[in-house]
Parts: C-alpha cells; structure tokens; sequence
C-alpha cells in the first residue's frame, strides 16, 4: 500500500480501477478485458495498414517531384513497420499486460528510445527522430473512429478512477462522470478550473500529486479521498474494508436532492437548463448534472460510433437502430424534451460513410460550420430523400416515448423548411399505413448562416 498527498479540492471518497491519462502527449492508458485483446490487436494492424498506404504515397510523390535519393528517406520508415519489434512486439504487450493498443505502441517507442539514447554515433542516434515520426504516425492512425482521450474513456468501466498529469476544464465538464467516479492530477491547485468544476459536480479529487500518472499503473486498485488530500495505491485489506462498511459512494444525499430542484436565481427567476451532447452515452453525465432536457443531439455523430462495421456501427440506412437510439435517449431524460439536430453531413462525409469508413474525428466543428456553405445539413438532406426519410421514420417512431423535438441544420431559406416539413409529413403518412401512431412533433432550425439570420422572421412563422 502507498499514499501520495496532494491537494482535495473536491470532498468525497470513491475507490476503482486506474485509467492514466498522458494529456500533454494525449496518450491514455487502460486495461482491458480479455474479451478486447483480439480488436486492440486489430487495430494495430490496421494501424499498420494504414501507415503503410500513407508512406507509400508520400515516398511515391517525394520521388516525383524531388527525385529517388530523397524518396529513400523513407524507406527505413516502411521497413521498420515490418519489425518484429514494432507491431508484433506490440500485439504482444496488448495479450501480456491487457493494456490498450495506443499504450503498447507507447512502451514500444519508450524502448527504442532507451535504445538510441545509449548509441555513441551521433547519425545513428538521430535515428530516433524516424522512428518518433512513425510511431506518431501510428498512434495518429489508432485514433481513426475514436479521435480524442474523450472517446476512449466512453469505453470505461464504470468503477474507474482517473490518474491523469493534468485535465483541462474542457474535457474534464465533457466527460462522464457516471463512469469516471473520480480523479487525481500531477498539477493542479485549489483555484484550479478543473477543480473549480469537480466540486460543482460533487466528483471527489486530489491535485498536485507531482508524479501520480507515473506512479500509478493501468488497473491498479486506488482509493481517492478528497477529504484527506491523498490518493491511496493498492489499499490494504482493512482500507478496503473501513470503504466496504462506510460506502464509497461520493455523492452525498444533499447534492442528488440538489440536483432535482428546478434552477432558479436568487430573486426567484426559474431557469431552465439543458445539455448539449454528442453521443448517447452522454445523457447519463447530463442528467447528474442537472440538466432538465437535451437541448441539442447532434444525431451525425451516431454515424460516428464504432465505424468500421463493428458490433456498434449505426448504418445511415438502418431505420431500426436509429430508432432504438433515439428511444431510448427519450425515454432516458422523460419527462424532459430531447432536440435532435438531423445529420449535419457534407457530400464527402457522407461518400465515407456509403463506404462505411470511419467518420471519426471528420466532422466540422461548430464555430467552422458557417464558413463551408457547400451542400450539407438539410440541403444534403433533401437531395438523399430516401435516406432522409430512414432518419425521420425513426424519430417519428421513437416520439411516442417521449418529448421530441426536430431540428433542422444549415438551413438558408424559407424553401427549405417547407421541403423539410412536407417530407416530415410524407413519413409520418408512411408510418401510419403501417400502423404506427405518431404524434405531433415540434420542427425548428439552427440558425448559423448569414441567410438564415436576415430571414429568421420569416422561418420562424414555418
């Protein structure tokens, strides 16, 4: 057992299994089941695959334009993606320790970085630099379909603690906190943004720990305890036994009764509070922290989830998966309203999508959305007419479970919204002639392009 002091900056015990997270090089470690060991290993031969392809055209196009000599470069790069050390090393670390694909790669450039660093010829130890590029080049391509430390860590099991050198305040009020149930940081202070945020939600946590996410190894059991300032490493038996007989359950009573309270000012002013989310999983870290609705589902990013074909791969097309998603995201946050923002895709997007490669980390980011005013959003849409109807079926059938509202994206005209609604009537009519009973549901916009700011009088009457 050993204790690390640092600084509770958020009150509150929770014990669990250690996620570390590398954010300066956003690098996450995890164990993972064993159930998991055969897909982390795929997915570094397909990182594999992928580099492959990517060196291949860079050499081909260096060698036309600059000539062989220089294309040469990077052959060593291309045969080091054939090393035993490399991939199958790799694969080999994923089976033996039961860690993630991008830590093993991790530990694999570690090792050969030991390795150089002891080479006396100064030209052979400038070798790390390739390999530093290929491996950064790799761990690029592992992230294909999941882009972000914040898409892995959905992939948590719910008794994980995270370890981390540091946690922006971004990605710290984005994260689940039904799955995460606490965390530790290397840096950090008491006026701390992130743990600003951590007390808000009633998470407990202990920053400026200096060396945790070193110390600390992925799966071992850890304590967290805001109220003492320390983080515990494989408890005793007695530790475990004081949390067994007292709980561990952080949130006290107090803060859930906190959180079902209508929002109000001082003065006596309700406010209501809605959560914009991303992905269905979200909406259990929306309702704990209060929200009362879902006033934004970016519904593009179901595309998004498991792409490659996996076991979780939502398909434009399917009408009956997206209805079971959209169903139970209503019936998740009743009796509040969910909006739905209908897929928010660009031709290109959608192309990859037809050929169900991976959408992950493709799409446009909010404040960049205006400034690509191609055919997306509902212009797409409406020329798709057959895969917009698969979308508005399912909605429609999944309105009957809840408070649904419909939103349309990039929305320029007037035109549009009567088209939009005239096809919202079209499967409605479809849906009754099966025998489905649907109900009325709210239709609005987003408006986000200059068009639609100097028109918003007259779509707000449609």
């Amino acid at each position: 057992m050993q204790r690390l002091t640092g600084i509770g900056v958020s009150p509150g015990v929770v014990s669990g299994r250690a996620v570390i997270l590398i954010q300066r090089a956003q690098v996450l470690r995890y164990q993972i089941a064993a159930s998991r060991v055969d897909h982390e290993v795929a997915r570094l031969e397909q990182s594999r695959a992928r580099s492959r392809e990517q060196l291949t055209d860079i050499r081909g196009r260096v060698a036309r334009r600059r000539g062989p000599e220089l294309a040469a470069l990077f052959d060593a790069q291309l045969l080091m993606l054939d090393d035993p050390m490399l991939v199958p090393r790799a694969a080999e670390i994923v089976r033996s320790q039961r860690v993630n694909a991008e830590w093993a790669v991790q530990q694999i450039f570690d090792e050969f970085s030991a390795v150089f660093d002891d080479v006396a010829d100064p030209y052979l130890r400038e070798r790390k630099g390739d390999v530093a590029d290929l491996v950064g080049r790799m761990k690029m391509n592992l992230r294909q379909g999941v882009s972000t430390p914040r898409d892995l860590l959905r992939e948590l099991d719910e008794s994980s603690v995270l370890i981390a050198d540091e946690l922006t305040p971004s990605l710290a009020a984005q994260m689940d906190w039904t799955k995460v149930r606490g965390f530790a940081t290397d840096a950090g202070s008491r006026t701390y943004h992130t743990a600003i945020l951590a007390r808000s939600l009633d998470v407990p946590a202990v920053v400026g720990l200096h060396n945790a996410s070193r110390v600390i190894q992925p799966g071992q059991l850890v304590v967290v305890d805001g109220s003492a300032s320390e983080v515990i490493v494989d408890p005793s038996p007695d530790v475990i036994a004081r949390l067994a007989r007292h709980g561990d359950d952080h949130r006290p009573a107090a803060a859930a009764e906190k959180d079902r309270r209508p929002a109000m000012t001082a003065d006596g002013v309700r406010i209501r509070l809605d959560a914009n989310i991303e992905f269905p999983g979200d909406l259990a870290a929306a309702r704990y922290a209060g929200a009362e609705g879902i006033g934004l589902y970016r519904s593009e990013f179901l595309l998004a989830m498991g792409a490659g074909g996996g076991a979780n791969d939502v398909a434009v097309d399917d009408e009956e998966r997206q209805y079971q998603i959209y169903r139970g995201m209503l019936e998740g946050m009743a009796p509040g309203a969910v909006t739905v923002r209908t897929f928010d895709v660009d031709e290109d997007q959608l192309a990859l999508r037809a050929a169900r490669t991976s959408l992950g980390g493709g799409w446009v980011a909010d404040e960049q959305r205006g400034s690509r005013q191609g055919l997306r959003g509902l212009r797409l849409s409406l020329t798709r007419s057959e895969l917009f109807q698969v979308q508005l079926r399912a909605l429609l059938r999944a309105a009957r479970h809840g408070q649904l509202r419909i939103m349309f994206p990039f929305v320029s005209g007037v035109e549009q919204v009567r088209q939009a609604r005239q096809m919202v009537a079209d499967a409605s009519a479809e849906l009754v002639r099966r025998g489905d009973v649907v109900p009325q549901v709210p239709i609005g916009v987003m408006i986000e392009i200059p068009a639609a700011v100097y028109t918003a009088d007259l779509l707000a009457r449609e």
